[in-house]
């Protein structure tokens, strides 16, 4: 497939004296999910019990805050330090991980034991069966079952660490009245910064001529009639290239399952065209994405820089960066961190389809609470076995964006230690939609580019 001249001719494009920003590559966060050394020998186990042991200090923090003079029915409220410890009637909280055992959410161990080797969740909306589903709470003692009316109005998902209110009104089920969650881990105090940074995802070349990513080239290098001299970066948050379903290779590996594979050398160029013939003009900073030749298990590593021919001398600038899904950016003094889409489009499917209204607003404003970006990794996220839980966040950004998502959304979140921007970036390939972020005021707009 030929790769159209609009993608091809650099020096046709008007050069742009462009707003300039400190894109800092020196900070703690920003190799934070490069996997340098690989060990697979591991369990996952560690990473749960590590992410419970950090977090399990901050929860207590806010349940002591908040429950330290609380009573029920005139009885004073006590603490208890393990799950097993609660005793039927007593009013008491206590600390645990969520766990929630759901109809239509994947078990691997039983699908194996069942000789059913072709597991693919890819397909599955939604976990839930309301009848059905159970919410439990499990510590290194053991697990007990909740209940109550509260979470019907409350967005939680497996892997979430939680202190909870209530008592054991039956054995082995404790009823719930409220919920606490970890403190808010610390902000950095100044976030100057100047300029504008673009944000789009889903941009899914096929090695077909689209007219919007043209358009959408136009647009970034200032050639469709307006000033672009305030934006000083593109994120390209996952997702950027989409094999053909008949294009696909599909082959049984000795288990028996199919082996998809997501390279396509046709989409492949295009995207090395795109990248190539907007970097004399503006720097790109490329995140891999679910759909994108890279690995499926979280943190996802940069694309290799072997599959980016004419964008190869770029790479040894800071023009182009080639980056993991999670990850951490820093503009002046601003910090920002941002996911390609998998771990707030997996939490959605834990939710009552309906209940959110589509809106993945309140899944991303839960996980600032949670203070984990990734909790249902790795019941139904795949993810590498880590020993420390580098999901679990230490620090809280002043921008936190989710690629890949159904519509643009956006809010100014309001935390005990801070204010942060939260942002759903909609998928290109769909609405034609990208963001522009004001690092100064953090304000968020959407810009539709039509064809």
């Amino acid at each position: 497939m030929a790769i159209p001249n609009e993608f091809q001719q650099e020096s046709e494009h008007a050069v742009v004296t462009r707003c300039e920003i400190d894109s800092k590559s020196g900070f703690k966060s920003h190799d934070l999910y490069v996997l340098n050394e690989r060990s697979y020998s591991n369990q996952f186990a560690p990473m749960y019990f590590n992410r419970l042991q950090v977090l399990r200090p901050r929860v207590s923090h806010s349940a002591t805050k908040k429950w330290a003079n609380e009573s029920i029915n005139g009885t004073k409220v006590v603490k208890r330090d393990k799950v097993l410890d609660v005793k039927p009637s007593e009013p008491s909280w206590v600390i645990g991980t969520v766990y929630m055992e759901m109809k239509y959410k994947p078990n691997i161990l039983e699908e194996v034991s069942k000789n059913n080797v072709n597991v693919d969740v890819s397909g599955i909306e939604s976990y839930v069966d309301q009848d059905l589903d159970e919410i439990y709470l499990e510590d290194e003692s053991g697990r007990i079952l909740l209940d109550g009316d509260i979470f019907k109005s409350t967005v939680l998902c497996t892997g979430v660490v939680v202190g909870v209110l209530g008592m054991e009104t039956k054995p082995g089920c404790f009823t719930v009245v409220d919920i606490v969650y970890p403190l808010m881990s610390a902000q950095k105090p100044t976030r100057a910064s100047q300029g504008k940074v673009a944000i789009c995802s889903g941009l899914q070349f096929t090695g077909i001529w689209d007219a919007k990513h043209a358009l959408l080239q136009d647009y970034l290098t200032g050639e469709l009639g307006h000033d672009s001299s305030q934006l000083t970066r593109l994120i390209i948050a996952g997702n950027s290239v989409r094999v053909q379903e008949q294009d696909q290779v599909q082959q049984r590996n000795k288990y028996g399952a199919k082996n998809k594979s997501n390279f396509s050398q046709q989409s492949i160029s295009q995207l090395d065209s795109f990248i190539h013939a907007l970097l004399p003009s503006i720097p790109v900073d490329l995140m891999p994405g679910e759909s994108d030749p890279a690995e499926i298990s979280l943190p996802q590593q940069p694309l290799h820089r072997a599959l980016f021919h004419k964008s190869q001398s770029y790479l040894k600038s800071n023009n182009f960066n080639t980056l993991t899904n999670p990850q951490w950016f820093q503009f002046n003094e601003l910090r920002v961190l941002g996911t390609s889409g998998e771990n707030v489009n997996d939490v959605y499917k834990y939710v009552v389809p309906d209940s959110l209204q589509v809106s993945r607003l309140p899944i991303v404003e839960a996980s600032l609470h949670w203070q984990n970006i990734v909790p249902t990794a790795p019941d139904t996220l795949a993810c590498y076995p880590f020993e420390r839980d580098p999901f679990t966040m230490t620090e809280t950004p002043h921008v936190y964006f989710i690629g890949n998502q159904p519509r643009f959304e956006t809010k100014l979140l309001s935390l005990e230690r801070g204010q942060v921007r939260i942002i759903c970036v909609p998928d290109f390939n769909k609405s034609g939609q990208l963001v522009v972020l004001d690092t100064d005021t953090l304000d968020a707009n959407v810009v539709t580019i039509s064809s």
